[in-house]
């Protein structure tokens, strides 16, 4: 028995540019945002329009997003909602997806009085602890406690409701302290893993939008002359933003004196090429991420650079393959930004010890120079923790390692013996340091 999370959309997830319009009787039309239609009063003769609702547009509330994200990552995504007046759900999924965010199941209500009766629904079918909503309306906030408190009252129950309105300008007023409480306890117990999925899951969101037209104000072109390094892709276009601390506490012990810049302390910068009109030979290419675990612009101690080659006119519906691309090259590059000087970095991350290092084979046990590869020591956690990035469950990571090597496979870098032996090297490795039941065998 757990806690459900409520996330209204419209000016609370996102400040959206929809508007209900209404027509007045005397010819007269007003256009209502979400807030103001939430206070609306028909009047006779009134005649609504929702057709902007059909489509999803504006910015992200970045702090309700992380909330999101956060309750998903401790309670996992069947426990958490977005839950919508509008009379369709697409536009929000397409809207999250467009910008690298994996949403929970969208309830759309057609109307806010819909809201009530979805509630009622789930907690007659489920069993829950507590209740968080997140909403930009008090008046909702209000109907939806209503809900629970009658449901405690008719049925002896004793779930907990907590409430934060999100006010015009994206910030958070707490209608009750208890979800601050539940919020602050979720981000103190995550693991090291999930603070590196949740940073991967923000850099990932800035570089699709960038790559979607949409750059976020962070986001700032730059040219070849700013890099240190020659660009991977010829004629492309070039970004660089600050995505925030490294996320880990750097243990003073691995800090390589010489290099480390104690002003920049532990800043992470990304620069990001990008390539739509891609023109490469081969006849089923449709597009390509790669990275690399190195600050490209010298602005700071730790960094990664993103490449995105695409062909040109790219179908949108590909989106949700590079998002996952991305978010894998980006997790494994952390991954290395976390291993310390060993891999080049100016230092690393606590529990990086004989375990984290200890590996069922290695380069010696395979003979060609992608397997090789494979099997350096830096390479198999980066590997595993790149394509956990996407996975599910251990079937899903599994599948997502033998693609990867089947397609080494059929190129001939690699021989079928040592694709058994990459493999097993791996998941032995994710057994051995990967502490989530959906990821062991037999638990």
């Amino acid at each position: 028995m757990g806690p459900l999370y409520i996330f209204d959309f419209d000016d609370t997830l996102a400040m959206t540019d929809s508007h209900v319009r209404v027509m007045r009787i005397d010819g007269t039309t007003d256009r209502l945002d979400s807030r103001q239609f939430a206070e609306y009063r028909a009047a006779d003769g009134d005649e609504l329009d929702f057709s902007e609702f059909t489509e999803a547009s504006g910015t992200l509330i970045q702090n309700t997003v992380d909330e999101m994200e956060a309750a998903i990552s401790r309670y996992g995504i069947e426990n958490v909602y977005i839950v919508t007046a509008r009379s369709i759900s697409s536009p929000v999924y397409d809207f999250l997806d467009s910008l690298g965010i994996t949403s929970p199941e969208v309830v759309a209500t057609a109307g806010s009085a819909g809201k009530a009766t979805w509630l009622t629904r789930k907690l007659e079918t489920d069993t829950y602890s507590s209740v968080f909503v997140y909403e930009d309306c008090r008046k909702n906030i209000t109907m939806l406690k209503d809900i629970v408190e009658a449901y405690n009252e008719e049925l002896g129950k004793d779930v907990k409701y907590s409430a934060i309105c999100i006010l015009p300008s994206g910030k958070q007023e707490i209608v009750d302290s208890l979800i601050r409480n539940y919020v602050n306890l979720l981000f103190e117990k995550k693991t090291q893993d999930k603070r590196l999925q949740a940073f991967t899951n923000k850099i990932t969101r800035t570089i699709m939008a960038t790559f979607s037209g949409k750059s976020p104000s962070n986001v700032s072109a730059i040219t070849q002359d700013d890099l240190l390094v020659d660009p991977d892709l010829v004629g492309s276009d070039i970004y660089e933003f600050y995505a925030g601390d490294f996320p880990l506490a750097i243990d003073p012990d691995t800090i390589d004196e010489d290099f480390y810049d104690e002003d920049i302390g532990q800043q992470v910068i990304v620069t990001v090429e990008i390539d739509k009109n891609s023109t490469r030979d081969e006849e089923d290419f449709v597009f390509n991420v790669s990275a690399s675990d190195k600050p490209t612009t010298g602005m700071s101690n730790f960094g990664i650079h993103v490449s995105i080659e695409a062909i040109p006119g790219i179908p949108e519906q590909i989106y949700g393959q590079i998002r996952d691309e991305v978010a894998n090259s980006v997790r494994h590059e952390l991954e290395h930004v976390s291993q310390g000087p060993d891999v080049g970095q100016y230092g690393g991350a606590y529990n990086r010890g004989e375990g984290y290092w200890n590996f069922k084979s290695g380069p010696e046990d395979v003979t060609t120079g992608m397997a090789k590869y494979l099997l350096k020591p830096e390479e198999i956690p980066a590997h595993v923790r790149g394509y956990l990035q996407n996975a599910k469950s251990l079937e899903q990571l599994e599948s997502g390692f033998k693609g990867l090597l089947d397609g080494y496979l059929d190129k001939g870098i690699i021989e079928e013996p040592e694709l058994e032996i990459i493999l097993d090297t791996w998941l032995t490795w994710v057994e051995e340091n990967i502490n989530r039941k959906k990821f062991q065998k037999n638990k």
